[in-house]
């Protein structure tokens, strides 16, 4: 009982961590759309975005930078 708890445990804080993990990866990503924005290149900037598009759900700065 008490090594299923603790299997639990293990899984869903490694979990947590793989989140994080895409989190920091998406964050990355828009500020590379902004960057590519800045120096007005405006289709390398969109195409920058559409990698992340499966989660922009989550990220309304998606759209707003996808907008522009």
């Amino acid at each position: 009982m008490i090594k299923n708890i603790l299997a639990a445990c293990v899984f869903l804080l490694s979990v947590k961590a793989f989140a994080q993990l895409d989190r920091q990866k998406v964050h990355q990503i828009l500020n590379q759309s902004i960057e590519l924005y800045n120096q007005q290149n405006y289709q390398e900037s969109v195409k920058v975005l559409a990698r992340i598009s499966s989660v922009r759900s989550q990220y309304l700065n998606w759209y707003y930078y996808y907008g522009l």
